[in-house]
């Protein structure tokens, strides 16, 4: 099965969804870092924070134009025409797909067996339809969360084992021993704004739970639990879940796209309990949760074929 076959818009280019993916990471990032209403986006600016040329950035610039998002002012630039706080709620309601990067997109290929353990760079270039900069930088990102390796001349070597059944309970035991431990640092302090943040991006994603896509509970999946780390103070536990998070991608593909939306729910009311107990300052209370939820994963205890951490 092609690329092409596994998106919603069958008949799109490479090009074409490497452009759709840019413009959902430029939603994301004003969601991130509270760009307000009238904010210049730059294709500059924005070509750095997420390390692409400006061609790529323009061309996802004129899709959310296209989409309401942002407004094109003749020799003036791109500007921000809605406030980041209201930004996500129109970002689900009118984009199919979730917020998929490079470097995911290579490792849905793989999971799905659409790609041999060895691959080629120029292979990969002509697949995608991105230029080689592009790509190396996509491939030195999975280097970096231990995905990939450089093998002889140019060509990338996947890791053994990753996708196994075995691998995958190694990853969620590992994850409750940092996740949990990360809850009860004793320079834990919650990122009060990205909590905020996160529970409204569960909240805005169960309202519209029937228009949910795959990608888009696994973000809000995964912010949940590096906003977690991110507040445990310790930077080796974030670095940790931000690993994991993304082996996860390996992991589960074909599981997050099965899951049926009342196990979505059931997850982000998990996740919602957690962090209640956090603002309430009952941390350890908080960690029962978390292993609690880590363990209620099929995998991890051995049935059936899908995951909810």
């Amino acid at each position: 099965m092609t690329l092409e076959d596994r998106q919603d818009e069958g008949a799109a280019t490479p090009e074409r969804r490497f452009h759709d993916a840019l413009a959902d990471q430029i939603v994301q990032l004003a969601i991130k870092e509270n760009y307000a209403s009238g904010a210049h986006l730059t294709e500059l600016g924005l070509s750095e924070k997420l390390r692409v040329s400006r061609s790529p950035i323009r061309e996802a610039l004129k899709q959310l134009a296209d989409r309401g998002i942002v407004e094109a002012r003749p020799n003036r630039g791109f500007f921000l025409t809605d406030a980041a706080a209201s930004l996500m709620a129109s970002h689900l309601a009118g984009s199919r797909r979730g917020a998929v990067e490079l470097p995911d997109i290579i490792l849905r290929d793989y999971a799905n067996g659409d790609l041999p353990d060895t691959v080629a760079e120029n292979h990969l270039t002509a697949r995608y339809g991105v230029a080689a900069s592009q790509l190396r930088a996509a491939l030195q990102t999975l280097s970096q969360f231990g995905v990939v390796h450089r093998s002889q001349g140019k060509g990338w070597h996947f890791e053994p084992g990753l996708t196994t059944p075995e691998a995958l309970e190694q990853s969620y035991r590992f994850r409750i021993l940092v996740e949990c431990g990360g809850l009860l640092e004793e320079g834990f302090s919650l990122d009060l704004r990205g909590a905020k943040r996160v529970r409204s991006e569960h909240e805005r994603f169960l309202a519209h739970l029937g228009d949910g896509t795959a990608d888009g509970f696994y973000a809000i999946n995964a912010g949940f639990h590096l906003l977690l780390a991110e507040s445990s103070g310790n930077i080796f536990i974030k670095r940790s879940v931000e690993t994991q998070n993304r082996l996860r991608r390996l992991h589960e593909f074909a599981s997050f796209s099965s899951l049926p939306f009342e196990r979505m729910q059931q997850s982000c009311d998990e996740h919602m309990a957690i962090l209640d107990a956090v603002e309430e300052g009952d941390r350890d209370f908080a960690a029962v949760l978390m292993r609690r939820h880590l363990e209620r994963a099929p995998r991890v205890r051995g049935v059936g074929t899908s995951s909810l951490g």
